[in-house]
C-alpha cells in the first residue's frame, strides 16, 4: 500500500505537469513546481521504507518485490519527465536523452539484482540520490524560476573561467545542459559498477559472463527502436511527445516487470517480448513513409496509429501485472494490498 500511495503522487506532478507544461518547457505556477518536489519527495519516503514496513507485518516477499520495482520502473519515466521540465528542455532530444539515460540505468540495476540476486546501490542512485537531486531542482525553480537553470555554470562560479576559457562550449554551458551532461558522463561508471558485480557473482559461481551482456539486447532493440522511430517522425517529438512517451513507458516497465518475475521465480531470462510490435509497427510505418511515400498509416494520421500503441501497451502490461499479482497470490494465499490474517482454530 505505502508503495502504491508514493507511486500516486508521482503521478500527481506528473498530472499537473501535462496541465501547466504540456510541451515541456512553459513557465508553470511556482507553486506547482514546489508541489511537484513535495510529491518526489514522499515518493522517495515511502519508497524506501515500504520495505521495512513489509518486513515488520510479515509481508515481505516476492509479490511486494514485484509490486515494488512495478511501480518504480513506471514512475521513473514520469519523475523524469517532471525533471525536464524544470530545465525547459521542451519536446527536444534534451528530454529523450534525459529519459533514455535514466531507464537505461533503472534496466541495468534491474539486471544486475537479477544475475547476482542482490540489489546493489550505489554512490548515488536513482531512487535516493536521483530523487533528491530532482527534489531540489524543482523546490529551486519554485523559488527562482525556471530561467535560473538558463544561466551560464561560469557565472556562478567565476573562478572556472580561467580554467574553461580554452573552450567556448564550456563556457557558455548553462546549469541546464550541465545536469544532462553529468548524466551523461556518469551513465558508464554506473554501468561499469553494475557489471563489476555481476563478474564477481559468476566468477564466485564459475558460470559464464555473456548472457549478461545479451540481457542487454531487449532495452538495446527496444530503444534503438523507438529513437529510429522519433527520427524518422519528428512530428511525434515536437507535437505527441508526452503520448508518444505514455506508450514507451508502459513498454519499458513491461520489459522490467518480466525480468522481475525471471527473477524471483528463477526463470531463463525473457528475451522476446511483445512490447516490441508496436513499435516495430511504427517505425516500419515510418520507413515506409520516408523511404517509398506510401505507409500502413498516413503521416498525417501517424497520431492514431501511436493512440493504438497506447491502447495495445495498457492492455498487455495490465494484463500481465493482474496475471503475475493473481497466480503469486493464489500460491502464496495472501492478498495484494492488505494483510490477510490466518483463520482462528
Amino acid at each position: 500500500m505505502l508503495t502504491l500511495l508514493g507511486s500516486l503522487h508521482v503521478l500527481i506532478a506528473y498530472i499537473l505537469n501535462c496541465i501547466y507544461a504540456p510541451n515541456l518547457n512553459e513557465h508553470m505556477p511556482s507553486w506547482v513546481y514546489i508541489v511537484q518536489g513535495c510529491c518526489l519527495w514522499i515518493y522517495m519516503t515511502l519508497d524506501a521504507i515500504d520495505g521495512k514496513q513489509a518486513r515488520r507485518t510479515g509481508q515481505s516477499g516476492p509479490l511486494g518485490e514485484l509490486f515494488d520495482h512495478g511501480c518504480d520502473s513506471l514512475t521513473a519515466g514520469l519523475a523524469l519527465t517532471i525533471q525536464a521540465t524544470s530545465l525547459l528542455y521542451g519536446c527536444t532530444w534534451k528530454t529523450v536523452t534525459l529519459i533514455m539515460l535514466g531507464l537505461t540505468n533503472f534496466y541495468v540495476s534491474t539486471l544486475e539484482e537479477y544475475h547476482t540476486g542482490i540489489l546493489y546501490i550505489g554512490y548515488f542512485s536513482g531512487p535516493v540520490e536521483g530523487l533528491i537531486f530532482e527534489t531540489l531542482t524543482l523546490i529551486t525553480t519554485g523559488f527562482y524560476g525556471p530561467q535560473v537553470w538558463l544561466v551560464p555554470f561560469v557565472e556562478y562560479v567565476p573562478s572556472l573561467k580561467q580554467y574553461f576559457g580554452f573552450s567556448e562550449f564550456l563556457l557558455a554551458l548553462n546549469l541546464s545542459d550541465s545536469v544532462l551532461l553529468f548524466l551523461l558522463v556518469g551513465i558508464f561508471p554506473t554501468i561499469f559498477a553494475s557489471y563489476k558485480h555481476i563478474f564477481r557473482a559468476k566468477r564466485e559461481l564459475n558460470l559464464p559472463v555473456s548472457p549478461a551482456f545479451i540481457d542487454l539486447l531487449p532495452l538495446i532493440v527496444y530503444l534503438a527502436s523507438v529513437v529510429a522511430w522519433l527520427l524518422l517522425s519528428p512530428n511525434l517529438l515536437q507535437n505527441h511527445f508526452l503520448l508518444f512517451f505514455s506508450f514507451v513507458n508502459y513498454g519499458f516497465s513491461y520489459i522490467v516487470g518480466r525480468v522481475i518475475v525471471a527473477h524471483v521465480s528463477k526463470a531463463e531470462f525473457p528475451t522476446l517480448n511483445r512490447m516490441n510490435i508496436p513499435v516495430f509497427v511504427g517505425l516500419v510505418n515510418s520507413i515506409l513513409l520516408n523511404y517509398f511515400h506510401t505507409g500502413l498509416v498516413p503521416r498525417e494520421n501517424e497520431v492514431y496509429l501511436v493512440y493504438a500503441c497506447l491502447a495495445f501497451s495498457l492492455i498487455q502490461y495490465f494484463h500481465f501485472a493482474l496475471t503475475i499479482i493473481d497466480v503469486i497470490c493464489s500460491y502464496l494465499d495472501i492478498n495484494c494490498l492488505s494483510i490477510k490474517h490466518k483463520k482462528s482454530m
